[in-house]
């Protein structure tokens, strides 16, 4: 099942499956706090992959305006639920389409966002090219970066309901280099989670007299981790 075919269908249990248990619910904060500062203040911005808006609703509290695109119709409708209770909803457009045919003008985007995309395709050469295409020259690109390790205990993900299938991995070295073959230079990289989320869902999270959310909030916030956000520079 192709990734569009695959969060359309599971659309309406994600946030919850994802998100609703003490680590998810951290791991959410963290991650939203890391991106705002990636985010070009007062800019515009593009959420591609943007799921069910996590990341656009965050942004639109930065950003003079935010677009969020996803190929996944029933996603897109969780979005534009998830905007309408935001502070400023105007400030964010919602458009169903595919990250890899862009449906915007070339240098566009002051910040382009894209979280969790990459790991559903083998060949990303594609979608980074669409992205370096609509951001800006001196625009920043933010995206996730799997740990050196995730190969090894990736297949440890106990919610496999909610995994995409097939899942791949692009290490950091690989996306680097597309990135500089597209005029994007890496300049800062952000780490976070002390342990892979699936070994603290599994082993920590359900259980609170071995874990505080204290100190879940620790081993998911440390700088030190797992897990990693990189922003990159458009370079003239």
């Amino acid at each position: 099942m192709n990734p569009k075919d695959h969060y359309g269908r599971i659309a309406a249990r994600y946030e919850n499956e994802r998100f609703g248990c003490r680590c998810g619910a951290i791991l959410n904060d963290v991650e939203l706090e890391i991106a705002e500062g990636m985010i070009t203040p007062g800019g515009k911005v593009l959420d591609a992959g943007a799921g069910t808006g996590r990341f656009s609703k965050a942004a639109s509290k930065i950003a003079g305006s935010v677009v969020a695109v996803d190929g996944a119709r029933n996603m897109i409708a969780i979005a534009a639920e998830r905007v309408r209770d935001s502070e400023v909803p105007s400030k964010v457009s919602l458009v169903v389409g595919d990250a890899e045919f862009l449906p915007f003008d070339t240098a566009t985007f002051d910040t382009v966002l894209s979280v969790k995309l990459l790991s559903h395709y083998g060949d990303i050469g594609r979608y980074l090219s669409e992205m370096a295409r609509v951001l800006k020259p001196e625009g920043r690109l933010v995206l996730d970066v799997p740990h050196n390790l995730a190969r090894a205990y990736r297949k440890m993900v106990l919610k496999s309901s909610i995994r995409s299938s097939p899942d791949y991995f692009h290490p950091l070295s690989e996306i680097g280099g597309m990135l500089r073959d597209r005029s994007i230079y890496l300049v800062r990289r952000r780490t976070y989670s002390m342990l892979p989320i699936s070994l603290v869902h599994h082993f920590l999270c359900r259980r609170d007299v071995v874990a505080s959310t204290n100190l879940l909030r620790l081993l998911i916030g440390s700088q030190r981790g797992f897990l990693c956000f990189v922003e990159g520079i458009k370079r003239q």
